[in-house]
């Protein structure tokens, strides 16, 4: 089976609807609050493409990588995101496969980096990315700011 697997760039939103389902079922999103429209926007973005890995024509796996151009550098940046493979296809080395189909593809056309985060409890991801071999490693602290709703107390008389 491992011989069957093909790695590419994917363009047709059929193709991304199947790896949103692939996304869905490993990575437990709810179905029932994709709004089509959104996803729409990211098969007109420039600055977004879809890796998938498909066995006998069906999507299997995948990963996001969204292109940030930085003002400082001349180069952009690939950041991977939302990386996953079927229960049943794991243990083919599908996941490392298609990082490295990624990393190879746009550092081939002259990228800056190709960048990924991974929670450092995450220990099986981590040693996925390690085994890819990269140039360095970071530990960070990510900060998140959630959206909060504005009141709408009106403004005290004078």
């Amino acid at each position: 089976m491992k011989d069957e697997i093909e790695i590419q760039i994917a363009y047709s939103e059929n193709e991304y609807l199947e790896l949103i389902s692939v996304f869905q079922q490993v990575l437990g999103s709810d179905k029932s609050k994709m709004d089509y429209r959104h996803i729409n926007h990211f098969l007109k973005d420039d600055n977004f493409y879809f890796i998938v890995a498909k066995a006998k024509g069906k999507i299997i796996g995948g990963l996001t990588v969204f292109i940030i151009n930085q003002y400082l550098v001349d180069k952009p940046y690939a950041y991977l995101k939302d990386l996953a493979v079927l229960e049943e296809y794991r243990g083919l080395e599908i996941d490392s496969k298609l990082v490295q189909f990624a990393v190879d593809d746009w550092l081939s056309y002259d990228f800056k980096d190709v960048i990924v985060h991974v929670n450092k409890e995450d220990t099986h991801t981590l040693a996925l990315y390690r085994a890819v071999l990269p140039t360095s490693e970071k530990e960070t602290i990510q900060f998140t700011f959630a959206s909060r709703p504005k009141s709408r107390e009106k403004e005290p008389k004078q």
